[in-house]
């Protein structure tokens, strides 16, 4: 599975359902959720996951609206 991996926080205002809809529309074009804070009732209203290459883009552009950050996830270290 080719992909970036991403960290995705949505704003406040947006429901669990609009977030499982996203999440769903990663996977339908090929990516992969690997952890869903918002579904967990996490600390997060997001979740981290693979998104194809292809489909990155457009992911963006179509959530601009609802999306608090759209951050590439690594590791992060202190100094």
């Amino acid at each position: 599975m080719s992909g970036n991996k991403f960290i995705v926080v949505f704003k406040d205002d947006v429901s669990k359902a609009e977030i499982q809809k996203k999440a769903e529309e990663i996977v339908s074009q090929g990516g992969f959720i690997i952890h869903n804070w918002a579904a967990e009732d996490g600390l997060l209203n997001g979740f981290s996951a693979q998104i194809p290459e292809n489909f990155v883009q457009s992911f963006q552009s179509l959530s601009a609206d609802t999306i608090e950050s759209f951050e590439p996830d690594g590791i992060m270290t202190t100094q």
